[in-house]
């Protein structure tokens, strides 16, 4: 008796696992889902400056099965935990992919979805080639296998587009990375301009090349963080460039939805109805008239971070901003603002010291 009873438990146990197996086939790929694995020593963390791409490695569940009908394990710090994730579903057809994990001694395969986990890139991904692109280290969650590839998606920074919120693509499973610190940023293919594009509007429409049908509406903040170049003009088109923490482009818009300056061939924007004064150059070298504010940003000041002493010399340059602030660096350079940012303070707290030399002061 105990012998049948032994040989029925393992007919069972044989017949649920073909079960899951079944399931599982159904939601996979059965070539490129099968060979793309992702392994890491835990889920990426974020917390950029701009505040948008922030997680807390939330908790994730371990089922059995991708019919989840049983719960193993859960893993309460994605970021302390190596995994390696395989067997991932078809986009569109389901969310859970194979688990492998090892933490404290114990090793555990199963199942798990992929709906909130945050992955980032190792190198840059094209969303219109050459034209629109996530930056290496750009936090993306998968979608799912499509084809050959991996449909991905970013999720934009605030800072710089109130939409779209969130931008889809394409690319291998080799471009992405299960590690809990980000990739320090390198320049990945935003061109040089010869002058600063100001937005005009609230939004901008992306083309590929000048007369094309926009290929990205983007809305725009009250106060964009992004620093816009022209590279290029074309009768009533304009070229720019520009990149933020996580998006990089260099597209066509209409003329009329940007204003150039500091360099630029300044046809400015081409509403009649729109007026816009010409620009002031700063003063080659100022001092502090009294305690003032220093703030931060690329084409405009954006934070208060700090206070410029009063009597200290910096090196003003290129134009006075719409706010009346000037970008400024310090005599010495031994404090430097972030890649892409500049240091700015307020016009009316600098003494204009014309062409007067500028030497670092050793008692500051």
């Amino acid at each position: 008796m105990d012998v049948l009873l032994r040989r029925a438990l393992g007919l069972l146990a044989l017949c649920l696992a073909g079960g899951f197996a079944r399931q599982g086939r159904a939601a996979e790929a059965p070539d490129t889902a099968r060979a793309c694995m992702i392994r890491g020593p835990g889920e990426l963390m974020v917390r950029d400056q701009d505040g948008r791409h922030q997680n807390d490695a939330r908790p994730f569940r371990v089922f059995a099965g991708p019919a989840r009908a049983m719960q193993v394990a859960e893993v309460a710090r994605g970021d302390t935990v190596p995994v390696t994730w395989s067997r991932l579903p078809i986009a569109g057809r389901g969310e859970l992919a194979h688990v492998h994990l090892a933490s404290d001694g114990l090793q555990l395969a199963g199942w798990a979805t992929l709906r909130d986990r945050l992955f980032q890139l190792e190198e840059r991904a094209d969303v219109v080639v050459d034209r629109l692109w996530a930056r290496r280290g750009a936090p993306v969650r998968i979608v799912g296998v499509r084809e050959q590839l991996l449909a991905v998606h970013v999720e934009t920074s605030p800072a710089t587009m109130v939409s779209p919120q969130r931008i889809d693509l394409e690319t291998a499973c080799g471009n992405l990375a299960y590690q809990p610190t980000r990739f320090p940023l390198v320049a990945d293919g935003a061109p040089r301009g010869s002058g600063v594009a100001n937005p005009t509007t609230g939004s901008l429409t992306l083309s590929a090349e000048p007369g094309e049908a926009s290929f990205l509406r983007v809305v725009l903040p009250r106060e964009h963080r992004i620093s816009l170049v022209v590279t290029e003009t074309r009768e009533r088109w304009v070229r720019i460039a520009g990149e933020d923490s996580v998006i990089g482009l260099n597209a066509w818009v209409p003329a009329w939805q940007v204003t150039i300056t500091d360099g630029g061939v300044g046809f400015g924007s081409m509403r009649g109805s729109t007026r816009h004064q010409p620009p002031r150059r700063a003063p080659q070298v100022g001092r502090a008239r009294r305690d003032a504010v220093v703030s931060l940003g690329a084409a405009a000041p954006v934070v208060a971070i700090g206070v410029l002493l009063a009597g200290t010399r910096v090196r003003l340059e290129g134009f006075v901003d719409r706010a009346d602030a000037v970008p400024f660096t310090l005599a010495g350079q031994n404090v430097r603002p972030p890649p892409g940012q500049r240091f700015w303070v307020s016009i009316a707290d600098i003494e204009d010291l014309g062409e007067a030399d500028l030497q670092p002061d050793p008692l500051r």
